[in-house]
């Protein structure tokens, strides 16, 4: 999972923020199912986690249905915005130069305005937190036995040589 977490880093840091978004959103969704005891996600989880970790960034500005609505509509439809409970839509700034005045947690004409940049580094955060919070759980220790498993030396009973992920 942390390897996850460093591609997503790794987005940011390049401006890929169309798959950082997307990466970003669905961390929610992977670390909800991999506390739980059975390893499967569903929006009810994602919206705890998201309730937990994320939403107390937010001063009620957005729901934790808003941020599942989000991950819905990028994972599954390409798109950022979904019938959100608070807003017409959620936009997301992305940094034109470096050390630019970006403006998050921004709203205007019923419309949210967030940074893709501070956004994604918030779940990053809200990860890291989540992680440490987890630290003595069986279900995580259990369920990350199945999660992105990199093989440098061949994939066990397949392949004797080479790197993969399995």
């Amino acid at each position: 999972m942390d390897k996850l977490i460093q591609e997503l880093e790794v987005l940011v840091n390049h401006q890929l923020y169309v798959a950082g978004l997307t990466l970003a959103l669905a961390i929610p969704d992977i670390c909800a199912a991999l506390e739980s005891e059975d390893g499967k996600a569903t929006g009810a989880k994602y919206k705890l986690w998201a309730e937990r970790y994320l939403i107390p960034n937010y001063d009620g500005m957005v729901t934790a249905s808003d941020f599942y609505k989000l991950r819905c509509a990028s994972v599954h439809q390409g798109k950022l915005h979904h019938h959100l409970d608070n807003y017409d839509k959620i936009i997301f700034k992305l940094p034109v130069e470096e050390n630019e005045f970006m403006m998050h947690r921004n709203t205007i004409y019923n419309t949210l305005q967030l940074s893709a940049k501070i956004f994604i580094n918030e779940i990053v955060e809200a990860y890291y937190n989540w992680k440490d919070n987890n630290s003595n759980n069986p279900n995580l220790t259990k369920n990350l036995r199945e999660c992105f498993t990199f093989h440098a030396n061949g994939y066990p009973g397949l392949v004797n040589d080479g790197l993969f992920m399995g």
